[in-house]
């Protein structure tokens, strides 16, 4: 349906102003798909596991914002990519 890249976000949560850049953003019959990727080096499983709980901050930011932003909107999943992983 409709996709796009690159995609800067701002809203505001409570007193705080998010700001971001949506690496991919693309949307299903049934809800959105936030993709985001990472450089970070990833050799283990653990190691894996680690950065995408540091992340998953920042993945739930985004989909809020999204939901807040395009009414009615439902980001169905959130997805890291790490660009050098061996996990």
């Amino acid at each position: 349906k409709r996709l796009f890249t690159e995609l800067p976000i701002l809203f505001r949560e409570g007193d705080a102003l998010v700001e971001g850049k949506i690496d991919l953003l693309f949307e299903e019959e049934d809800g959105w798909v936030l993709v985001d990727w990472k450089t970070d080096r990833v050799d283990t499983a653990a190691e894996r596991a680690a950065r995408e709980a540091a992340y998953a901050p920042q993945l739930r930011a985004y989909a809020r914002g999204i939901e807040a932003l395009l009414p009615g909107a439902r980001v169905k999943e959130s997805l890291l990519v790490f660009a050098r992983s061996r996990a």
